[in-house]
């Protein structure tokens, strides 16, 4: 992250694009299946907040509410930078609820999967 903020101050759309298109989706990966990496995403945060959206924006720090609109999705007026720490607990809760009759049918070697409309 540190090395795409670097790249952000010389080429702030391409580092942007980066971001969004690839980078982001590796905590999120790490956030749905890691139980409890909240506090493991802290520092990830502290290094988006203060050095790659300054990076992306020519220098311009943004405050806590600021931070919160950027975290929106593009189609609701952010930038879809999302403060990872705070959605981990969620993202990993709605992990499991939408895998888990998948798993428990794989735990119990059933060899017909039909799908679960009723949840």
């Amino acid at each position: 992250m540190q090395t795409l903020s670097k790249i952000a101050w010389f080429e702030p759309q391409a580092a942007y694009s980066c971001f969004v298109t690839g980078f982001k989706h590796k905590p999120t990966f790490c956030m749905r299946t890691i139980p409890n990496i909240s506090k493991h995403l802290i520092e990830l945060d502290n290094i988006i907040n203060t050095e790659f959206i300054p990076a992306i924006t020519g220098g311009i720090t943004c405050s806590n509410e600021e931070r919160k609109l950027i975290s929106l999705p593009v189609k609701l007026g952010g930038l879809g930078i999302p403060i990872f720490s705070k959605i981990a607990d969620r993202e990993y809760e709605y992990s499991q609820m939408i895998s888990d009759d998948l798993a428990r049918k794989i735990v119990n070697q059933e060899r017909q999967y039909v799908e679960n409309t009723n949840a």
